[in-house]
């Protein structure tokens, strides 16, 4: 999710991962700098 704070992102799709029926994982590029 691009022009978010990591952590709000996180928080998203955890929350959206919960009423998914399938395992979810967060990933993050390695040239990730923030916002």
């Amino acid at each position: 999710v691009d022009g978010v704070p990591m952590e709000t992102a996180q928080e998203a799709l955890r929350l959206g991962a919960q009423k998914l029926p399938v395992k979810c994982k967060f990933v993050v590029r390695p040239d990730y700098a923030g916002s």
